[in-house]
């Protein structure tokens, strides 16, 4: 399950759960080490803030060297929920292989069974290809490694790939249907990919090497293989809701059960096959630690500090069997002061129920009858909550006031407040400083409510972005047949596209601006598309060829398409994301995907 609310646009900027592994702890042996290396695969997501969840099959992943051979990085299919996966990213396989430089990976979708849950909704959304109709067949994406991956003996290198959610959904809300193109980001480089998450049960654990092993496992409890741990006296230990740092975290992890479940996130160490551990949360507090889940918001609250609480959560549920889902459903929660443990993510601090106000994201561990959950012995977890609103004036001595317009995608009229929404005090600190708020300005903040006691400001942030001048987000999606048609006209520095008639049922051409809203794509001045810099990340998928190409330079992507084009090439799809000025209507890009036919 996921925080309900992610930001694409800050996703975008940030460029650089449940997870799968298998064979981790090779790379080679004895004399053959210096001609192996561990190869490891992550996907990882930036999401669109509209989807609450995303559920799809991996079915392959081949890795390919320059001499063409192919390394299959996945054993069986895979299940992952890329709307999980904004912060990190799945490590779905690793595997040993010999040395050298490989130059592509192929992936292969099943669309079929993907299960796309809409915010708000209380049911799945209907899935269709880009051209509106049913996957009647996997979707196969050949990408290239931009320049290429070089893997030397007894080394791990890293592949992430990052399916851009938001450039590759064209969303539905009114009829409740998604159309879906994958638009890949392949990173191989590991200052700039996301922390891994891996999950599965404790095989073993020695306290004097600072380790664990794990026997890694799939979203449906199927065997991958296994993966060392290594921690160090930084690292953040949640085992059945209690918080430990470094050596007494690892202590209380070896006294779980073997087979305990656990889910962690960290960093693979180059220079071997182990991950490099940074929190872990093991037993109560994770997907398969035996307990019900609800995860969502608390839109109110009865008992006040020093005494039990009853909150109210919007959001969804799942049971421990993981096979029965209720999906925007206001969810009665029974905690107590004394029994329930409350925990932040990645925090080793303790908290206690008083630290639950309305507003806040959790996600709750107990026992779910129908839509009341006994979480009095459970857990519950304070995560990271988006808030947006409209600043009241610059900020002042380190705190912004905002008219609260949601929490997430929630609007602030759904909840009992204690706060005043109008005027909502934020702990900034010098994070806004630099943004430019004035008042008016459209304000986006992550962070933490503050607790029932009160004395403080209503919520301290970790994150402010300014909305109006944050990346924007431009989608046309264009079907073949019928409706208007697409043109671009490309040059070494600009990508003109203009749009001619009138637009069929399923064809799109919108200026996403997140939470300031959603428009019509300009026709006038004619829309472009500019590098934001000397570099980015851009990819042309040709459907006819079954290729998707990843180019880091603009003028070479830009002649590309204009060769596609020119031999005839319809377009099915653009999407830029990037900084929006609207006198020029000129988006200023560093992630583009065009798909032609």
């Amino acid at each position: 399950m996921k925080n309900p609310l992610r930001i694409p646009f800050v996703s975008a900027l940030l460029l650089g759960a449940g997870a799968l592994f298998s064979a981790c702890s090779g790379g080679g042996d004895g004399t053959a080490a210096s001609l192996n290396g561990t190869l490891s695969v992550s996907l990882t997501d930036a999401p669109s803030n509209q989807v609450d969840s995303f559920r799809v099959k991996v079915t392959a992943i081949d890795v390919v060297k320059s001499n063409t051979t192919l390394v299959h990085a996945l054993a069986g299919p895979v299940e992952v929920d890329l709307a999980d996966l904004a912060d990190t990213g799945a490590l779905l396989n690793s595997v040993t292989a010999t040395v050298g430089n490989f130059v592509g990976v192929n992936i292969t979708l099943d669309m079929s069974t993907a299960v796309c849950l809409l915010a708000g909704k209380a049911t799945a959304a209907t899935v269709h290809d880009d051209q509106g109709t049913a996957f009647l067949a996997p979707v196969v994406v050949q990408l290239n490694i931009p320049g290429f991956l070089a893997l030397s003996g007894s080394h791990q290198k890293l592949i992430e790939l990052d399916l851009d959610l938001s450039q590759s959904l064209a969303i539905d809300a009114a009829n409740n249907t998604v159309e879906f193109t994958p638009a890949f980001v392949v990173r191989s480089v590991l200052a700039q990919q996301k922390p891994v998450a891996i999950a599965g049960t404790i095989a073993s654990v020695d306290a004097v090497g600072s380790s664990f092993v794990l026997t890694l496992l799939d979203a449906n409890s199927a065997t991958i293989g296994s993966l060392t741990c290594v921690s160090d006296n930084a690292t953040v230990f949640q085992t059945d809701g209690t918080p430990n740092t470094g050596a007494a975290g690892l202590t209380a992890l070896s006294l779980l059960s073997v087979g305990t479940w656990v889910q962690a996130q960290g960093t693979i160490d180059a220079a071997s096959a182990n991950v490099l551990v940074t929190n872990v949360n093991a037993g109560i507090g994770t997907w398969n630690g035996g307990t019900d889940i609800v995860e969502g918001v608390v839109i109110d609250r009865v008992g006040g500090a020093g005494a039990d609480a009853t909150l109210t959560v919007l959001g969804r549920s799942v049971n421990s069997a993981h096979d029965t889902f209720q999906y925007n459903t206001s969810f009665t929660v029974d905690t107590t002061l004394a029994g329930t443990h409350v925990v932040r993510h990645a925090s080793a601090t303790s908290y206690d129920t008083d630290e639950l106000n309305i507003g806040q994201q959790v996600r709750v561990f107990g026992a779910l009858t129908g839509a009341t959950m006994d979480a009095s012995t459970g857990v519950v977890r304070e995560q990271p909550t988006w808030i947006f609103g409209a600043a009241a004036g610059a900020p002042s001595g380190g705190q912004l006031t905002l008219s609260l317009v949601s929490v997430g995608l929630r609007d602030q009229a759904l909840f009992n407040w204690n706060a005043d929404p109008a005027n909502f005090v934020t702990d900034v600190g010098t994070l806004a400083d630099a943004l430019a708020i004035a008042n008016g300005t459209n304000v986006v903040e992550r962070g933490f409510f503050a607790p029932v006691s009160g004395g403080a400001p209503d919520f301290t942030a970790d994150k402010v972005v300014n909305a109006d001048t944050a990346p924007a987000l431009v989608l046309v999606r264009n079907r073949l047949a019928t409706g208007f048609g697409v043109v671009l006209t490309c040059t070494t520095g600009q990508i003109d596209i203009t749009i001619s008639g009138s637009a069929a049922a399923g064809e799109y051409a919108l200026l996403d601006q997140g939470f300031v809203g959603i428009s019509d794509l300009p026709s006038v001045p004619t829309p472009d598309i500019v590098p934001a810099g000397a570099t980015g990340l851009y990819s042309l998928r040709d459907i006819t060829n079954g290729t998707m190409v990843l180019y880091t330079h603009f003028p070479t992507f830009s002649s590309a398409v204009n060769s596609a084009v020119g031999l005839g090439a319809q377009v099915r799809h653009v999407a830029a994301v990037g900084s929006w000025t609207s006198g020029t209507s000129t988006i200023h890009a560093g992630l583009v995907s065009i798909v032609v036919e």
